[in-house]
């Protein structure tokens, strides 16, 4: 799991070079993007670089899927030089969801997430909003991939937790804060914590989860990294978004 940690830090330096925290901003809550029809198609606007192929498309109670997985014909054209125009051919599925009658298809909806990437379990089409549980079932699903035994558990004030069967870098448990969107994510054991806060654009790494980032960072000079500012003490590293 140490990949993790790499590509989180690595992004967040980046995203501080950059000025940019789209990557980040996209874990925090997903994109929705309305769709109308035009003929024979379903149309929205959406921005350039989107893989809109991992995108879910969304018509009612009637259909979800990935875009992917549609057989019919489907892309993108540019419309500006931010955007472009996704758009899918409704007319079959308007004469094959509904083998009695052919139904009237008017408008859907193309929702995207990173986490869809991710296969959750137990996995369900009809989950098509990124929210508190799916992010911990997907989660639960990565640290199985990872051969670590983990399970989830509520405690008294229906807080969910992914719980380290055998610790995990000297880790007890990994927690989530959920408000309207995606706020941290702690990896929590009795010594430390190491904590990716979104809201604050913060990481703060605690030196046993990852004894050879912690090491590199820790004798890194302080101004080395552009419009980010780094807190060192002997436990933790606090890498925060340099503000003007």
């Amino acid at each position: 799991m140490s990949h993790i940690f790499f590509l989180i830090i690595g992004n967040f330096i980046t995203s501080c070079y950059r000025n940019d925290f789209t990557v980040f901003n996209l874990l925090r809550r997903q994109l929705e993007f309305p769709l109308q029809k035009q003929n024979e198609f379903l149309i929205s606007k959406i921005p350039k670089g989107l893989n809109w192929n991992d995108c879910f498309l969304l018509i009612g109670d009637q259909f979800v899927s990935k875009v992917k997985d549609v057989a019919i014909a489907k892309g993108v054209k540019e419309a500006d030089k931010e955007s472009n125009v996704f758009f899918i051919k409704v007319s079959h599925l308007e004469e094959n969801l509904n083998f009695d009658n052919k139904v009237q298809i008017n408008e859907g909806i193309l929702v995207y997430s990173p986490w869809f990437r991710f296969i959750k379990e137990p996995f369900d089409f009809l989950d098509r909003e990124v929210n508190s549980k799916y992010i911990m079932k997907t989660l639960l699903y990565i640290a199985r991939q990872n051969k670590i035994e983990a399970e989830l558990r509520n405690d008294e004030h229906e807080n969910e937790s992914l719980i380290f069967v055998n610790k995990f870098k000297g880790a007890d448990r990994l927690e989530i804060e959920f408000e309207k969107s995606l706020e941290k994510l702690s990896l929590v054991g009795t010594k430390g914590s190491s904590i990716l806060d979104f809201r604050n654009q913060k990481i703060t790494l605690f030196a046993d989860h990852d004894k050879v980032l912690f090491n590199a960072l820790s004798h890194s000079e302080d101004r080395c990294f552009k419009n980010l500012i780094l807190k060192k003490t002997d436990e933790t590293i606090e890498m925060v978004k340099a503000h003007d």
